[in-house]
């Protein structure tokens, strides 16, 4: 038995004691909102009945790899004639972007 936690806090059924599945691992496609954090716990059942509810909880962020950074802009900074870049954040994927990596290339090498 599969149950999962949609963030709310309240575990449903997703594959019940009367299901036929045997498999060991259960890919889940619907129903699945970027930037949720799920919940699951796993239960055994055999003839004799269901055993307890695995101790520990899965939980996983539904996220993937934030997009594409768009072609930044450059402009002099007039100050102390440093150059100042700037770009739009781009879709986070459901997780926060925590970094930019920037590497500058000399145009001479």
């Amino acid at each position: 038995m599969i149950y999962w936690d949609q963030g709310t806090n309240t575990f449903i059924e997703l594959i019940g004691e009367t299901s036929q599945y045997t498999g060991t691992d259960y890919t889940l496609t619907t129903g699945i909102v970027t930037g949720t954090t799920y919940k699951f716990k796993i239960k055994a059942v055999n003839k004799w009945g269901a055993g307890t509810f695995s101790a520990l909880n899965l939980s996983v962020l539904a996220a993937s790899v934030p997009d594409k950074v768009a072609t930044p802009t450059t402009s002099i900074y007039a100050a102390d004639g440093g150059v100042k870049i700037l770009w739009v954040a781009p879709n986070a994927r459901g997780s926060t972007i925590s970094s930019y990596l920037i590497q500058l290339k000399d145009k001479l090498g």
